[in-house]
């Protein structure tokens, strides 16, 4: 998986996988994520990716294919994998953990955006959903 990012886009000069616990929550139910706070705007959608079982070969060939949708817009790059984490792509660790960071906390924010919503308290602007 992280060799497949390495191989199709030489920009990418750090890989980081994890499993941060309010990332997760998205990534268990197999939701993208909502793009809500401007930390996170530069990354565009939040997507998860379809699921395939961890350490495989068809993972990592997921991972590729939407490395390769990406274009040249790959660092900085994020990607949930259903039921397994989160994967971020940039161009050293530094930035790739700045960003792992900055993910962490919109996903706090969207989940409680998200309930605000169902609950009729506040909706979701769809400018900033979109994302």
């Amino acid at each position: 998986m992280h060799m497949a990012c390495y191989h199709e886009n030489e920009s990418i000069g750090c890989v980081l996988h994890a499993h941060p616990k309010e990332s997760f929550v998205f990534a268990t139910l197999g939701m993208d994520m909502p793009n809500l706070t401007e930390a996170t705007q530069k990354l565009g959608k939040i997507p998860t990716l379809e699921y395939r079982p961890a350490t495989t070969v068809e993972l990592a060939e997921t991972v590729r294919k939407h490395i390769i949708s990406l274009g040249e817009k790959v660092t900085p790059a994020a990607m949930l994998l259903n039921r397994h984490g989160i994967l971020i792509t940039d161009e050293t660790l530094h930035k790739a953990y700045d960003m792992l960071e900055r993910i962490e906390y919109n996903a706090y924010v969207a989940s409680k955006a998200l309930v605000f919503e169902k609950l009729g308290i506040a909706a979701i602007p769809d400018e900033v959903s979109a994302h």
